[in-house]
């Protein structure tokens, strides 16, 4: 007698197929390359034979595609053609060659759209090129691209100041700096919002809103288009300033004027916000 005991009689279960099941392709909201990659994988999971796989194909790409590739064939029916011409038919449909021309012009007037951060800015970039054809360049002409399209003028000042400037420098100068900004401005929207005081007379109550003044900052502040954080001038940036060695008499730095001091600007700001909180109480 066989002392082999079958899997079932030692109370371990056995393996319950899995069947196959995967999701019609959707030109809506798929890309047919990644969908048929997606399906190739499939296939080894559940271990499809060759033989197979156009069936399985033909079965899952769907009615909508199964009727493009009816028009493809014209009066050729689907089944008398293999795996790879089938998939042939398909992609120049779907997924035709593009015009890099078009593509290039496409990725050199590509900017930062309004909030959109520079990581997804880049990413756009990244994912536009793979279509250009840049080759060994591909790098000098994300970090040219990424730098001509920033929205924040300082950030591009930067980056253009920066000798032999690569792409991976340029996200770490312009990711920081980004952070550094959007937290400025949270620190100066948080103590520049209007202040209520209310004050009570008798039976009668009333309320009266300060608003604390708004003042320029030299040429820099409220202004449209790039201009040089070391004078304010609008028609060049700061590595073309002439001031690069003039001493502040403010605050006796070198690199800038007084009129467009950070420290003499947010000295009048602490002030006048000291000016309109001691009004508020009185």
């Amino acid at each position: 007698m066989d002392d082999a005991i079958p899997a079932v009689a030692a109370g371990v279960p056995a393996a319950i197929p899995v069947a196959f099941s995967f999701e019609p392709f959707n030109a809506a909201t798929a890309k047919f390359d990644r969908w048929l990659k997606r399906l190739d994988i499939s296939f080894r999971i559940f271990k499809v034979s060759v033989e197979d796989k156009r069936d399985y194909l033909l079965h899952y790409m769907g009615s909508a595609t199964y009727d493009v590739l009816c028009n493809k064939l014209k009066n050729d029916p689907p089944h008398t053609k293999t795996y790879e011409e089938i998939v042939a038919l398909l992609k120049t449909h779907f997924s035709p060659a593009p015009l890099e021309i078009l593509e290039n012009v496409k990725f050199n007037s590509r900017k930062q759209k309004d909030n959109e951060s520079l990581s997804d800015y880049i990413m756009n970039l990244e994912k536009m090129a793979q279509t250009c054809n840049f080759g060994a360049h591909l790098d000098s002409a994300l970090r040219n691209q990424f730098v001509f399209g920033i929205q924040k003028q300082e950030i591009q000042s930067r980056l253009l100041e920066v000798r032999n400037l690569t792409l991976a420098r340029a996200k770490e100068i312009a990711f920081g700096m980004e952070m550094s900004l959007r937290g400025t401005d949270e620190m100066h929207g948080a103590v520049s919002q209007p202040q209520v005081q209310h004050i009570e007379h008798g039976k009668k109550k009333k309320k009266k809103m300060f608003r604390p003044p708004t003042e320029k900052q030299g040429n820099t502040s409220n202004s449209s288009g790039p201009s040089c954080y070391r004078c304010g001038d609008r028609n060049h940036f700061a590595n073309k300033c002439k001031h690069q060695n003039t001493t502040c008499n403010h605050c006796r730095k070198k690199g800038h004027l007084e009129k467009v001091c950070q420290s003499k600007i947010n000295a009048k700001k602490e002030k006048r916000m000291h000016i309109t909180s001691r009004t508020c109480l009185s």
